[in-house]
């Protein structure tokens, strides 16, 4: 595995020269027509576009029950036929496996908090009846474990208490209180997102008596505290960029505090010092915009209680990625397939590249090229039924040929590790396997398909 390492990184680095920085950024949308200004809505990403729904002014928090869709930079007003009332300070999660949007609780304006349960299933708002139901509240957090298929949530302010930090799961049906043996400190306003790193719902900050600066995360069975991270705030919002595979922090207020963008990557919070950022605001709401590839803020309030209808994006414009391309050749009993990732190619990154369906406790050899086009003098794909391998194809250019053996199942992997260079942005590579079987053809082997890694910049 080590030469592998070592021979992938010198044809990679042929790409490159220079030293990997920061190409995540913020980038101000105008689109027309949308929501008047407003803070402390709710907000989610879904399957292919950002659902939204209310939030208030101050004075008044009940005049917003509207529910509207972003796609792709353009807002379009949804009419369902039945809605919750307005709110601001309620809190969404979309529930991935039942495809539905999950709403609790929030504040109407008339110093009531909302204990209510509300779905959407793509066309139309349903209250949820559960015989079991946290207490109401506003400015709590809820987050869809992708783990464990339920929506949980945590904390928030209450009329039985200034704040609270009781735990709760709802799996479409009911709610259930969880015990944990640790718990943070109550609080309301905090920043909460799924850790598709990790696999755990993490937490950040909030405001009890004053702004509060810890971290933790919770797996299912109780919480543990995050050492380290940004400066204490409350009025903040995370959410976990599934494109750069990192958890992204904006926003809040605490004294002297600027409007600062922070990342979680699983082990270690750092500081993404990019301009712009976006207007210091609190209350906003983050979420990952699948339409698009990148994190979105919506609205807020200024430092000096102003609402505003303001849209900001953070992504990178040199985005990761396999792609796969051509076709395999069957063997003796089977046809072998190759696959990137999980882990895509990022600057600095290991990426994964996967090969299925061989012969077990065999031979195989994987492919590094450059090109996908040329091998020297001969263009690519290249038919090799005169070699004696009838339907097999080779795709790319062989630059970097290394042997390994499949497991039992007729498995192999590949690590390799990406130069940490800014320069390698959007640069390609093509990979593919050859997978022996000698009772395939004459030629003794079969050809996967390829995957084109394209290079990204976090």
């Amino acid at each position: 595995m080590h030469r592998v390492q070592c021979v992938a990184i010198t044809v990679l680095g042929s790409f490159v020269s220079g030293v990997c920085g920061a190409q995540s950024a913020w980038m101000r949308l105008t689109p027309a027509a949308g929501p008047t200004a407003r803070f402390w809505s709710g907000a989610v990403g879904r399957s292919s576009d950002v659902l939204v729904f209310g939030g208030g002014v101050r004075g008044d928090y009940t005049r917003n029950a509207d529910t509207w869709l972003l796609k792709n930079g353009a807002w379009t007003q949804l009419s369902p036929l039945t809605s919750p009332s307005g709110r601001s300070g309620h809190a969404m999660a979309f529930d991935r496996a039942r495809a539905s949007t999950i709403l609790f609780g929030g504040y109407d304006g008339t110093k009531s908090y909302a204990s209510d349960t509300w779905e959407y299933d793509g066309s139309d708002w349903k209250k949820s009846s559960t015989s079991v139901s946290p207490p109401g509240r506003a400015g709590h957090g809820l987050v869809f474990d992708r783990v464990r298929k339920v929506s949980v949530l945590f904390g928030g302010a209450t009329s039985a208490l200034p704040r609270t930090n009781d735990t709760w799961e709802y799996d479409g049906t009911t709610w259930k209180q969880i015990t944990t043996t640790h718990a943070p400190p109550p609080r309301a306003y905090h920043a909460m997102a799924w850790d598709g790193i990790s696999g755990r719902v993490v937490l950040f900050g909030g405001y009890d008596t004053a702004a509060m600066g810890d971290a933790w995360s919770y797996d299912g069975s109780d919480w543990t505290q995050i050492a380290g991270g940004p400066p204490a705030r409350f009025a903040a919002s995370m959410s976990f960029d599934d494109s750069r595979s990192r958890v992204v922090l904006q926003g809040g207020f605490a004294l002297g505090l600027d409007s600062d963008t922070w990342e979680w990557d699983g082990s270690a919070w750092s500081q993404k010092l990019t301009s712009p950022q976006p207007t210091p605001q609190g209350y906003v709401v983050c979420t990952f915009d699948p339409s698009t590839m990148r994190v979105v803020r919506f609205f807020g309030e200024t430092t000096v209680a102003v609402p505003t209808d303001e849209v900001w994006t953070f992504g990178t414009t040199s985005v990761a990625s396999y792609a796969p391309f051509g076709s395999s050749c069957p063997g003796s009993s089977g046809t072998a397939v190759h696959a990137g990732g999980p882990r895509l190619p990022w600057t600095g990154d290991t990426t994964d590249l996967s090969l299925s369906g061989a012969l077990p406790n065999w031979a195989a050899a994987f492919v590094l090229g450059l090109s996908d086009t040329t091998w020297g003098a001969l263009r690519l794909p290249i038919d090799l039924t005169v070699l004696g391998a009838k339907g097999c194809s080779l795709y790319a250019s062989m630059d970097v040929v290394v042997a390994v053996p499949t497991s039992s199942t007729g498995t192999a992997s590949i690590a390799i590790k990406v130069p940490p260079s800014a320069s390698l942005a959007g640069a390609r590579f093509f990979t593919q396997f050859f997978a022996f079987d000698a009772a395939a053809n004459s030629l003794g082997m079969t050809l996967t398909n390829a995957v084109t890694g394209t290079i990204g910049v976090r």
